[in-house]
Formats: C-alpha cells, sequence, structure tokens
C-alpha cells in the first residue's frame, strides 16, 4: 500500500513562489503590496512581506521577504514566531522543511529540518 505524501503546498504552486495556499476549504494568499490574508476577510493575517507559504500541522509557514527569514503563524494570526533564521527558498513535504540557508555572502546550503522536533536531517 502507497503511503499519502502530505505536502505544504502544490509542487507546481511552490515553484510559481507559493503565494496561495488551501486550508482545507480556505484560502491563504499573500498580497504583492505586503500581507498573508485569508480570502474573504479584509483584516490581513500579519502584514509581512510573503512567499513560499505552506500550511503544515496547524501553522502556515512562509519566507518573508524583507529580513529573508522562515516565520510561522497560526491561522487566526496569534503564535506568530521565527522559525529559521537566514532562510530561503523552502518547501514542506512529509513533516520535513527542505530550505536554503545562507552560510555567508556568495554562499547557500541546502538544509533539511524535522518540523516537529526541529532537528536536521541529511540532505
Amino acid at each position: 500500500m502507497r503511503q499519502e505524501c502530505i505536502l505544504g503546498n502544490s509542487i507546481c504552486n511552490s515553484l510559481k513562489g507559493a503565494f496561495v495556499c488551501d486550508i482545507g476549504k480556505t484560502t491563504i494568499f499573500a498580497n504583492c503590496k505586503g500581507g498573508i490574508y485569508e480570502s474573504c476577510k479584509d483584516t490581513p493575517i500579519c502584514d509581512d512581506v510573503a512567499k513560499y507559504i505552506n500550511y503544515y500541522s496547524g501553522y502556515i509557514y512562509y519566507l518573508n521577504m524583507n529580513d529573508w527569514n522562515i516565520f510561522r503563524i497560526k491561522p487566526d494570526g496569534s503564535g506568530k514566531e521565527l522559525f529559521i533564521g537566514d532562510g530561503g527558498y523552502f518547501a514542506i513535504e512529509n513533516g520535513i522543511l527542505v530550505f536554503e540557508q545562507r552560510v555567508d555572502k556568495s554562499t547557500k546550503q541546502l538544509k533539511r529540518i524535522l518540523i516537529e522536533s526541529l532537528e536536521c536531517t541529511k540532505t
């Protein structure tokens, strides 16, 4: 029996910057001028300029384009916290966040972290 793959966003959407993410019947999206919004609501979940929006286990994960850090926040706007500093492009698959991290100004490396335990895994 094949195990279902759980993605934080679709592969095609992630390749285009993941400005939109579905959470059940709700759509979460990033406004290009700033803010993460839930469809049909005027008040933003947060005001950050976001990209690579993913949803996993009760949190929205996103790359803040102002400081290139990966944050997570609950869909109601509470619990915002820095998740990965000096992050970059990322995706979530089966509870593993695969991300690009800056080592210095000219060097980046690919890393994998288990979301639940924050343990690094082999790339």
